[in-house]
Parts: structure tokens; sequence; C-alpha cells
């Protein structure tokens, strides 16, 4: 046989994987409850992220490691580095609208050196189909993600729709006790507990620690209500 044989029995190989691969995620979906409509479309908005991520591709990979713990040691990289950066903003002294400012900065150089530094450092003909496979299931869960922010939204409308003056009542109250909170707390710490639990939000999902913890729960609650009615007796 040939080498343009072998690299085109390949190629065959190759696609026909991808091709098994989709039908099998249709499958799935299908099976979720969702028509061959909802699955094309989620399809079609897969390749739109993945498309998005088409040069940042080697970086998703290791950014979702990092952020899903592949390494005992992720969790304490990822609350290191939040640090530095606040502790950073603190030495600086620099303001809200500074710090935002700079953000834009990092997040701009990122956009235009991160794909030429990846292409450089990475081998496009080195990319395998286990790192293919580990990048759709990225999009995925990102899909999965918008998706929900998209189904919140979409019920604080109807909410809001039916009805209204509530709706506004609950806001205004909410916003008032947050006002309340952010002048009595101090902003910065306040901001790092958030950011640092966002970051280890990724990697909880992962291990299923929210699950484990509910399991947990449960159990207590029902090892209490059985022991009450032994001390009542």
């Amino acid at each position: 046989m040939s080498e343009g044989d072998d690299a085109h029995n390949k190629r065959s190989s190759h696609l026909y994987s991808e091709q098994f691969d989709a039908d099998a995620d249709k499958g799935d979906l299908e099976l979720a409850g969702l028509d061959k409509a909802q699955v094309d479309r989620r399809e079609e908005r897969l390749r739109g992220v993945k498309a998005c991520l088409s040069e940042w591709r080697p970086v998703t990979l290791l950014l979702a490691q990092l952020l899903q713990w592949q390494r005992p040691w992720f969790p304490a990289l990822l609350l290191g580095l939040n640090s530095l950066f606040f502790l950073l903003v603190w030495l600086l002294d620099l303001s809200v609208l500074s710090t935002l400012a700079l953000l834009g900065v990092v997040v701009t150089l990122a956009d235009a050196i991160v794909p030429v530094v990846s292409a450089t450092i990475f081998d496009a003909n080195a990319w395998t189909d286990e790192q293919e496979r580990e990048l759709d299931a990225v999009c995925g869960r990102i899909l999965d993600s918008r998706e929900q922010a998209e189904t919140l939204w979409a019920n604080l409308k109807r909410l809001k729709a039916s009805l209204p003056r509530s709706f506004s009542l609950a806001l205004c109250g909410l916003l008032v006790v947050l006002a309340i909170l952010f002048d009595k707390i101090n902003n910065a710490l306040l901001l790092y507990i958030l950011t640092s639990a966002l970051l280890l939000t990724p990697g909880l999902l992962a291990r299923k620690v929210p699950q484990l913890a509910r399991q947990h729960g449960a159990q207590l609650l029902h090892k209490l209500k059985k022991t009450k009615p032994a001390k009542q007796h």
C-alpha cells in the first residue's frame, strides 16, 4: 500500500470516528428528550463555540484542566494567582475604574498574543483525537453554562411579565440589602471572596462536591429524624 493510500485511509477513519461520535452525541440528546430540530440547533451552537476557541485550543484544554483540578495542587495555584492579583491591586492602590481598565489591557493583550504564542509552541499536527474529544467536552460545558444563563434570564423576564409589581418590589429590596452589605463589608475583601468562589466552582462541580454534600446532609437529617422518637420514649 502506498503512502497516499495510507494517508487517505487515516483521514477516512478520522472522519468516520468524528461522524460516529457526533451521531452518538445526537442519540444521547434525543434520549434526553430533545427533538431533531433541537439537536441540530445544539450541534450548530456547539460548532459556533468551537469556532470561537479554534485559536485557543491548547490553552483552552490547559485552563480546563486547571479549573477542574486535574492535579491536587491546582486549587492552591488558583487561589495563589487570585491572591497575587488582589495583592498587586492593593500595592498599586488602584481605583475601581483603573483596575477595570488594567483588566481590559490584560484581556486585549492576551487575545492578541496567546494565539500567536500557542501556534508557535504547540504543533497543530500533533493534535490528537483524544484532545479533540476533550475540547468537545469543554465546548459542551461552556454551551450548557450559556444555556442555563439564558434560561434563568428568560424565567426572570416571564416572572416580571406575570408579576410586575411583586418583581419590582423584590428586586428593589434585594438591591437595598446588597447596598447595605457592600457598605458594611470591605469591597476588596468581598470581591476576593467572590472571585475565589467562582474560580473554585468548576473544580467543585467536577468533583461532585455539591452532590456529596447533599447526600451527607440527607443522611444526617435521616439519622436525626430516627433519633428523635427514640429520645421521646
